[in-house]
């Protein structure tokens, strides 16, 4: 009986820290990275918005997402700049949007996920063009916590 409920308990844990993270392939990234500060504002891009980027930037990765139990637009959005904060980035440039069905088997039950996936680059640009986004964004956050 012991082992059983320790079997239970380790597979518990295992799939809520499975819940936790958007699982992700990251390439490119600096390997002494300068993080930005908590007060930076990351941004986020759709490359379909918004085709060209300011002319002087700083390149500092790639990221794909790919599907995960437990998944959620706003987490993986919030993740994604948090992950950009870390390497140094202030904006984050979506280049590709799509979805993945993520499936999780629980004995007798199956979950399964339409979660959202994302190919990014993480980059650095000190341009008016990006002070405006940040205020932007700002303002849209500003919005979205009065709504609540």
């Amino acid at each position: 009986m012991r082992y059983f409920t320790l079997s239970i308990l380790v597979l518990l844990m295992f799939l809520l820290t499975s819940c936790a993270s958007v699982p992700y392939t990251m390439t490119g990234t600096p390997k002494d990275p300068k993080p930005l500060d908590p007060s930076v504002d990351v941004v986020v891009v759709n490359a379909g918005s918004v085709p060209v980027l300011p002319r002087d930037y700083t390149y500092l990765g790639t990221i794909e997402t790919e599907a995960s139990v437990g998944c959620s637009s706003g987490g993986t959005i919030n993740q994604l700049r948090n992950m950009a904060r870390d390497v140094g980035a202030n904006v984050v440039y979506v280049k590709r949007v799509g979805s993945g069905v993520a499936v999780l088997y629980t004995g007798f039950t199956v979950m399964a996920s339409n979660c959202l996936t994302l190919l990014a680059d993480f980059i650095y640009a000190d341009a008016p063009l990006i002070a405006k986004w940040q205020e932007e964004d700002k303002k849209a956050k500003t919005a979205d916590g009065a709504k609540e």
